[in-house]
């Protein structure tokens, strides 16, 4: 049997502990939620705001699950996903907050009908990654031309994360922490596919670029 390495080790930990972190928001308002039903005091108009706060955050439970699916998941080369399903499962993702998904069913942003599910895993850590810069709301846009696919977040404050770039980069000065983990993610699993990923900025745009 094949040993583990410390840095795989530390990964597949900062990894598990970032996904508890992610979710844990929306599982405490749905079990606080519930306790306040069955609870004594509970009115008709208390009743339905704990019924707003239930649907709310059981909505963004299982929209986080299952984009961290796509994610995270097993995603073996040779198989196959739709891409208007990858683009349903994104845009529950964002349709409770701020941010505004741009990528179309109508054209599908310039890809095929099928996507390889290691190359959608890619695409989903690159929008997740990119949508933590927009904590002031804004707009991510995901297309691609040919050999390259293209994710944008958009806004005029976004949050400015010096360690994605560096990350990317390549530089090993960055340590691997619970926020930076899923950066670290993305490059280990771009480099295992042989492709290429870059980090850039411009105006009130910052973006990941990858080629395949």
């Amino acid at each position: 049997m094949g040993s583990i390495s410390t840095e795989s080790s530390k990964l597949t930990e900062l990894l598990s502990t970032r996904f508890c972190h992610d979710l844990a928001g929306a599982i405490s308002a749905v079990n606080n939620g519930v306790e306040l039903l069955l609870g004594d005091d509970v009115d008709d108009q208390m009743q339905k705001q704990v019924m707003d706060l239930l649907s709310l955050s059981s909505h963004e439970a299982l929209a986080k699950l299952q984009m961290y699916r796509m994610a995270y998941g097993r995603a073996e080369q040779g198989i196959s996903a739709d891409v208007s399903e990858v683009i349903d499962i994104a845009s529950t993702f964002f349709a409770k907050g701020k941010v505004v998904l741009d990528w179309s069913k109508e054209d599908l942003g310039g890809f095929e009908t099928k996507i390889d599910i290691s190359l959608r895993r890619i695409v989903t850590l690159m929008i997740v990654i990119l949508s933590s810069l927009t904590i002031f709301g804004g707009r991510i846009s995901v297309s691609r031309s040919n050999n390259t696919i293209k994710v944008v977040a958009s806004n005029e404050r976004l949050k400015d994360l010096e360690e994605l770039n560096e990350i990317v980069s390549g530089k090993d000065t960055v340590e691997m922490t619970v926020d930076n983990v899923v950066i670290f993610y993305l490059v280990t699993v771009v480099k295992e596919r042989g492709f290429n990923l870059s980090y850039g900025q411009g105006g009130d745009s910052k973006y990941l670029e990858l080629s395949v």
